[in-house]
């Protein structure tokens, strides 16, 4: 008996090492693959939709083989990825994806107008228009900002902790469960996060622009960047949510990645930073272990960023296999593009059905929310899932072929660090919150670029004015009319 049990240890000891090794090889050919088609340290869409599904994924595939010896999850999950990166390197050869754009996109001089001044004009216009947006969806000003302390010191502001939580489910599902009033609260909410990330990667590329043409300029403090990032953190992180705090830094990092010359100690260094914010809003999720030590707090975060969505989809998997889930056969993907239009679905999201199926305390009004993986498993199974990926693949490959051969100006560097933000989280949304995402992101550039343009049409007419009234006043010089004779 003993030496049947030590044979099973062993046994499943293995079979977690084969799985850790079959992941390491993954990773390895993501890196190769990342740095053919890059050749420079910038956060590319495949990059950042590899390493975004990287974190979601894996590490619940990898704990749910350890705790049950199934490895079914974890093999789909690496196939899955190595479909990815397959489907992205054919797509890539069929539509000539030269191997530096990325770096010549990101080395290439910022062009744009002449006097910088007039994109702040822009910058400054639109965010008062997101102030106002905010101010009508929070009533006031955000109420992360009357509880600082609880995000600072959960375990000494309890009362203020679950303030937040409440204001949370008002701003985020209350409407849905008809708890709350319905005021365009979704739409809202992802204008004002793709909105302040436009914004923010818009005032870094002006402030760099304005530098590069003065050296007095260079030597001055960035306070428009600092202001709009600080400012865009507060109006996303305003409804208590903690992702849409962290993915406004990524999309500062996003855009700086493609302006400046990053190292490989700076792309560390953000992601450091990404992990102390994370560390600093954990509070902000209600859990009662982020209310406790500091370990506690880390330790919860660890868990919610590698282990929460992920964990899901094992949940699905589990639940299609018992029969309590059937196949979707495309209906979830109908219900989340309907959730993601404006208005009130009649019927619980999938999410919910979800958390009741989990349990637990709030389940009734609480989100379990999967991964894009585990969608395309309830919807279409695993063959389903796997061509799901060679599509995301080839959508990656032309997003990135179209997005690194614009004119690098500082609208349109806007316009692409933000798509590469909403193509990162196509491993959690899915095309439907991409594709609400893109159109978003889309409309608010063109409203940008036309204040600029509309700014620089005054700007010329003014000129032009100036330039008339200065000709009528200089005295014509006295000359000699004579008459011609032929």
């Amino acid at each position: 008996m003993g030496n049947e049990h030590r044979r099973s240890r062993t046994t499943e000891r293995q079979l977690i090492l084969a799985l850790i090794l079959i992941f390491l090889a993954c990773g390895v050919l993501f890196i190769f693959v990342a740095q053919q088609t890059t050749r420079a340290p910038m956060l590319t869409p495949f990059l950042a939709f590899g390493i975004a599904e990287m974190i979601a994924t894996w590490g619940s595939a990898l704990v749910e083989a350890h705790a049950t010896d199934d490895i079914s999850a974890a093999l789909l999950t690496a196939g899955c990825f190595v479909v990815f990166i397959i489907a992205f390197v054919v797509a890539s050869a069929i539509l000539r994806l030269r191997r530096n754009e990325a770096k010549a996109f990101r080395d290439a001089q910022i062009g744009g107008e002449s006097t910088t001044r007039r994109y702040g004009w822009a910058l400054w216009t639109m965010a008062g228009i997101l102030i106002a947006l905010g101010t009508f969806l929070y009533r006031g000003l955000p109420p992360i900002l009357n509880s600082l302390d609880a995000v600072l010191s959960p375990g000494d502001n309890p009362e203020d902790v679950l303030r937040i939580n409440e204001t949370r489910r008002d701003l985020t599902k209350g409407y849905v469960f008809g708890e709350a009033e319905y005021r365009g609260q979704g739409v809202l909410r992802i204008v004002l996060s793709r909105g302040w990330g436009y914004l923010a990667i818009f005032s870094i590329a002006a402030y760099l622009l304005r530098g590069s043409r003065s050296r007095r300029a260079s030597l001055r403090l960035p306070w428009q960047p600092i202001a709009i990032t600080l400012m865009g953190m507060i109006y996303v992180g305003g409804t208590g949510v903690r992702a849409p705090i962290v993915i406004h830094i990524v999309a500062v990092i996003i855009g700086l990645s493609m302006m400046v010359r990053f190292s490989m100690r700076s792309l560390a260094g953000g992601a450091s930073v990404i992990a102390l914010v994370i560390f600093v809003v954990a509070p902000l999720g209600g859990e009662t272990e982020s209310r406790g030590t500091a370990q506690d707090r880390a330790s919860n975060a660890a868990q919610r960023v590698f282990l929460g969505n992920g964990s899901n989809n094992i949940l699905i998997m589990q639940a299609i296999e018992n029969g309590a889930i059937t196949q979707g056969w495309g209906r979830l993907h109908v219900e989340q593009l309907q959730a993601a239009l404006p208005g009130v679905s009649g019927n619980a999201p999938f999410s919910n059905r979800l958390s009741q199926m989990r349990g637990g305390k709030r389940a009734e009004t609480s989100y379990a929310s999967p991964t894009y993986f585990g969608v395309l498993y309830a919807d279409f199974g695993a063959i389903g899932t796997l061509a799901g990926y060679g599509l995301i693949g080839v959508f990656v490959a032309y997003a990135q072929r179209w997005l690194f051969r614009r004119k690098k100006d500082v609208p349109n560097l806007a316009l692409v660090g933000s798509i590469i933000v909403v193509l990162s989280q196509l491993s959690v949304s899915g095309f439907s919150g991409v594709a609400v995402g893109i159109l978003v992101i889309v409309a608010f550039h063109f409203v940008v670029t036309h204040l600029v343009l509309l700014t620089n049409r005054n700007a010329r007419g003014r000129h032009s004015m100036t330039l008339e009234r200065e000709f009528s006043r200089t005295p014509l010089p006295n000359r000699q009319i004579t008459e011609f004779v032929p």
